[in-house]
């Protein structure tokens, strides 16, 4: 078989690990944004949750050679070596590599602290995204380490475990451990991305050019030399990379403009939520504030206009209502002088939780939709997402007055995402 269709072949199934880990760091990456930074104290059974905090662990681990304290490590030794090499003149030269000799990992289960309660964490069941690494090269051997110290602090995405004392794995939610921020951690996530993305675009370029070669070659279509036929086979090639590039924006399209009826949902549960608990917040709280008794009607009533509301337009504006009412009723009860009813405190204090994550939802919901705009937006998978009438949607409280969701990424007269608005 000719060289240069076995090298495609190579080259091909390299691009096709690159495609397939992107997609699995795409749907990773869309759990990690959704999930919301709550504080640990205010965490409920099965919530999906991000964490950021100390580390607290009894002993920690002491990692070979470095010394560092930590949580979790991996240790590599490289040796340097020379190995002869046969160029293609037939000359034997000698070229050195680094050979791996030995690899130890071991990781400890550890408490994270937020300051307002602690959650067990173990790193052997955990996804670890971007370590610290550390190098050292002593004569010919090479020392490398990847960590997470136990003086770093840390973030982690997980579900709260039916016990309410660690964070876990659970269905498509993996349990992600970082020693980085928010902030830092997602601008790392989006550079990895964007690497496998145009590097597997690259490698299939080069692997559809030698396939070409090492057909035209054995067939016997083009003739020349090696230099000038791959040049005519990578200007040929631009053919079948556009079809393919075209392929990956529609799914990516696709994807995104999923990703946005997803995110909807999480903000309509946790609104949800929020008017299921206003009952038991005025029942609660009618007999601290008597002389308020018209602000408590009107947030009554305004949860019976959401319950009856299918529009999308007028349930945001009812939603920002709530929003503001249900702020000035936990002003005016904690003003109260010497409040030592628990129960009044804890539909407070669980308020406040719903709050955070409605707060967290809608942030998520216009995330999603600043990825799937600038897709939409960006040259050249603007011309396909023009021609399949995908169009740029608007951010959460840039909704037009009369637009459903249901018509979110589509052009008039198209297909709905989601033809449905509880």
């Amino acid at each position: 078989m000719d060289i240069y269709i076995i090298g495609g072949l190579v080259a091909g199934a390299i691009s096709l690990v690159l495609f397939l880990y992107h997609r699995h760091v795409s749907a990773q990456t869309f759990f990690f944004k959704r999930a919301p930074q709550i504080p640990i104290s205010n965490l409920h059974t099965f919530d999906d949750t991000w964490v950021t905090g100390g580390i607290k662990v009894p002993k920690p681990l002491v990692a070979p050679y470095f010394l560092h304290q930590s949580v979790y490590y991996q240790y590599l030794l490289h040796e340097k070596r020379i190995r002869n090499k046969i160029d293609p003149k037939g000359r034997v030269r000698q070229v050195e590599h680094w050979e791996l000799i030995k690899t130890i990992s071991n990781s400890t289960p550890f408490l994270l602290d937020d300051g307002s309660g602690q959650i067990a964490i173990d790193p052997a069941k955990a996804v670890i995204k971007f370590p610290l690494k550390d190098f050292f090269y002593d004569g010919h051997w090479r020392h490398t380490l990847t960590y997470i110290p136990v003086t770093s602090i840390v973030s982690s995405v997980g579900v709260v475990s039916e016990t309410k004392d660690q964070l876990i794995a659970k269905g498509k939610i993996p349990l992600m451990l970082t020693p980085h921020g928010r902030k830092k951690f997602f601008e790392a996530l989006k550079s990895e991305q964007r690497i496998f993305r145009y590097g597997a675009l690259g490698i299939l370029w080069c692997s559809i050019t030698m396939l070409l070669c090492g057909i035209s070659r054995t067939m016997g279509f083009m003739s020349g030399s090696d230099g000038s036929l791959l040049l005519k086979m990578a200007m040929i090639s631009f053919a079948p990379l556009s079809v393919f590039y075209s392929y990956f924006v529609y799914n990516s399209l696709v994807t995104l403009r999923q990703n946005l009826v997803n995110s909807w949902a999480n903000v309509d549960v946790d609104l949800k939520a929020r008017r299921e608990l206003i009952p038991n917040l005025v029942q609660t709280v009618e007999g601290y504030l008597q002389h308020e008794k018209t602000l408590l009607v009107q947030l009554s009533s305004l949860r019976e206009s959401l319950d009856k509301e299918t529009r999308l337009s007028r349930r945001i504006s009812f939603e920002n209502e709530v929003s503001d009412q249900v702020k000035v009723v936990t002003a005016r009860v904690e003003a109260i002088p010497n409040l030592k009813e628990e129960h009044c405190l804890k539909w407070i204090t669980e308020l406040k939780t719903i709050e955070n994550k409605i707060g967290h939802a809608k942030s998520h919901f216009n995330a999603v939709a600043e990825d799937y705009n600038s897709l939409v937006e960006s040259f050249p998978a603007s011309i396909l997402a023009r021609g399949l009438k995908f169009t740029s949607v608007p951010y959460y409280g840039q909704l037009e007055p009369k637009r459903d969701l249901g018509t979110l990424g589509k052009s008039n007269g198209s297909e709905p995402i989601d033809k449905k608005v509880a």
